[in-house]
């Protein structure tokens, strides 16, 4: 199963660390609040090893 495949079988509602989603996916306003653009897909990952199964 590769990282996209796994994303998808998340729940609707599931939350997941800012840290996992690139700097293009967050939008800031105000000088403290920040949310996920629309559509957004977390892509990083750096504690998962690429491994075949």
């Amino acid at each position: 199963m590769n990282h996209q495949e796994s994303v998808l079988q998340l729940p609707n509602h599931a939350r997941i660390c800012i840290q996992h989603f690139d700097d293009t996916c967050i939008e800031q306003f105000g000088s403290t609040q920040i949310r996920l653009k629309k559509n957004s897909v977390p892509s990083i990952f750096p504690n998962v090893l690429n491994r075949k199964r």
